[in-house]
């Protein structure tokens, strides 16, 4: 992933938050990774012996789990919806 790859994710996921009054959490933001492509159960973390999609982007925002969206993906989008507020006022 580029720097205005990653750039671009976080933004567009910080002002789809914005515009839908949301938060980032594990309801609100989920990966294709944490369902079940076969029976759409959200599986989250617990993928084994599920038919879940493999994904490319495995190690962007340090992976897949819910761990890492929370350590390391949605603190990103916290800080670009603040930003993006405070351009605004």
């Amino acid at each position: 992933m580029t720097a205005k790859q990653r750039a671009t994710i976080i933004t567009v996921t910080a002002l789809l938050m914005l515009k839908f009054g949301l938060t980032p959490s594990v309801d609100n933001i989920t990966y294709h990774h944490w369902w079940d492509v076969n029976t759409g159960e959200r599986v989250l973390d617990h993928g084994e012996g599920h038919a879940i999609k493999s994904c490319p982007g495995t190690g962007f925002f340090g992976g897949n789990s819910t761990t890492s969206a929370q350590s390391n993906f949605y603190p990103l989008v916290l800080k670009k919806m603040k930003e993006i507020r405070a351009s605004m006022q």
